[in-house]
């Protein structure tokens, strides 16, 4: 428990972490108040990158939606035109020929109703994404409390429920089109981020 003096809060509200020499040379890169087109600001954030790993990049989009209304909640699946650039294990549920069909595409794992209890029972989880026929779905469907959470439903508007498992159970095609969902969530979140950042800015000029 704080015993000490209580703290006094600068104009805004807000306390401004100091930050390190590599941040700041990063923001000595650019320009705050130009507007960059998308490949000069990839090339940017290019060169700034310090980090031993593949680093991420944010992106905050402004919808103006307000996700307390049904009408105007954001959700659906993205396929990115040049993929996520990760290998991913494929799970396919089918049957009869569609078996067949899988395994010389390429897919991890093909199986039917005997890989439920290796799922539900045994914590099974060794795959990326999850593509079924949707006469498997029937069976499927039992793994929702399992695979739901963890984003990896079959789902028809991401496209993994389909009779054609040569293509969306191939791991090439997985590698180079996983989809990105979205939903109104992250997208609040990303509102508050942009306003706190335009506050932030506002307070700080």
């Amino acid at each position: 428990m704080w015993e000490g003096p209580l703290p006094i809060l600068p104009p805004g509200g807000y306390f401004f972490m100091k930050r390190g020499k590599k941040y700041q040379d990063a923001v000595k890169a650019f320009d705050k108040k130009e507007q960059y087109d998308v490949a000069d600001a990839i090339s940017i954030v290019k060169k700034n990158a310090t980090a031993k790993f593949d680093e991420t990049i944010e992106l905050h989009l402004r919808t103006g939606c307000d996700g307390r209304h049904a009408e105007q909640q954001i959700r659906g699946a993205v396929v990115l035109p040049h993929g996520t650039g990760k290998t991913v294990k494929v799970l396919v549920f089918a049957k009869g020929t569609k078996v067949d069909e899988a395994q010389a595409a390429g897919a991890d794992f093909v199986g039917g109703e005997e890989l439920i209890p290796k799922i539900q029972n045994e914590g099974w989880l060794d795959f990326d994404v999850v593509v079924a026929t949707p006469d498997m779905m029937g069976v499927v469907g039992r793994l929702g409390r399992v695979l739901g959470p963890k984003g990896l439903m079959p789902n028809p508007k991401a496209g993994t429920v389909t009779m054609d498992v040569t293509k969306e159970g191939s791991p090439r095609r997985s590698t180079t089109s996983k989809p990105v969902r979205l939903s109104t969530d992250w997208t609040r979140q990303t509102l508050s981020m942009c306003q706190l950042e335009k506050h932030l800015s506002q307070t700080s000029s």
